[in-house]
């Protein structure tokens, strides 16, 4: 009954999109479009080797309720801004394709009643992708995400000692890894290397009797369980000297939208390997590839 309901809103919301496109913007696209871009794109790939595998459970989570999902947090991202025109028609055109061979009667009616196709879409072909699937994009939406929520964190728990409310922050970003970083690379790199190419269960445990790593071990588990996550979803490319993500030039990009999900009036971001940029409680020295580090004030 749930997924009976559930269908029905969705097909209320596409048919009131198609019919309303006008109201979505057009025009060039944001990272936020470019994101939900590649997601789609990725939806095609995964849904089509789910179906060759004769996985159709997992093809249902991937093109349904991962679909949706995807969908939803591109509509918060976009904010006042909105979806962009052509991504909304492309979302509706390719769930209806990728769903036709478990739900035809849904991708059916979407596709001659809501998107006004003349012919069935069962004789339609499989979608493709835009693009090669970019992970790296995938991976600084992620980032993104992980830290305006850290920073959405830090702000409630300084409100409950300050008695002004914030204003503004600095964002302390490093753009290059430090030593330690380095030798924690290299170190996982070797023992996944001897290791089948996977990072070992224990790799703690191994690290310990680097010297090298000793005396910054607490911060090189942190650095460690985020680059065992990357090698997993990226493979060797993970062990580059080079930071995967453009951390700084994404945070300038994306300044206006942080300060608006922290309810600032600003943010400032700052290189915080510039010995010349000014510190604010002591928030640069915290900050690693990664992980950026903020201060936050209430402004004169």
């Amino acid at each position: 009954y749930q997924r009976r309901v559930h269908g029905s809103r969705e097909m209320d919301w596409q048919s009131e999109a198609i019919r309303d496109m006008s109201s979505f913007r057009d025009g060039t696209l944001t990272f936020f479009d470019r994101v939900f871009e590649n997601q789609i794109n990725k939806v095609i790939v995964e849904t089509d080797r789910h179906y060759g595998a004769m996985c159709f459970r997992e093809a249902l989570q991937c093109c349904w309720f991962g679909f949706q999902n995807t969908r939803d947090e591109y509509r918060t991202f976009s904010g006042d801004a909105g979806m962009h025109r052509a991504l909304v028609r492309r979302f509706v055109e390719v769930q209806a394709l990728v769903l036709a061979p478990i739900a035809p009667h849904f991708a059916e009616f979407v596709w001659k009643e809501i998107l006004e196709h003349d012919t069935t879409v069962h004789n339609a072909v499989w979608p493709e992708p835009t693009k090669p699937v970019d992970p790296i994009l995938q991976l600084s939406a992620d980032f993104l995400a992980d830290t305006v929520h850290t920073f959405r964190v830090q702000i409630a728990k300084q409100a409950k000692k300050a008695a002004a409310k914030v204003t503004h922050g600095d964002i302390f970003v490093m753009t290059q890894y430090e030593p330690w970083q380095l030798l924690s690379i290299e170190a996982v790199r070797t023992e996944t290397e001897a290791n089948g190419g996977v990072v070992p269960t224990d790799i703690a445990k191994r690290l310990q009797g680097n010297a090298e790593l000793k005396k910054d071990f607490k911060r090189v588990m942190g650095f460690v369980a985020i680059l065992k996550e990357r090698v997993t979803k990226f493979g060797p490319a993970s062990f580059d000297p080079v930071p995967p993500i453009p951390e700084r030039a994404l945070l300038e990009e994306q300044a206006a939208y942080i300060a608006a999900q922290l309810g600032l009036a600003a943010v400032t971001i700052v290189d915080a390997a510039d010995p010349a940029a000014p510190d604010r409680d002591r928030a640069k020295a915290k900050a690693e590839v990664g992980r950026p580090a903020a201060a936050f004030y209430t402004a004169a």
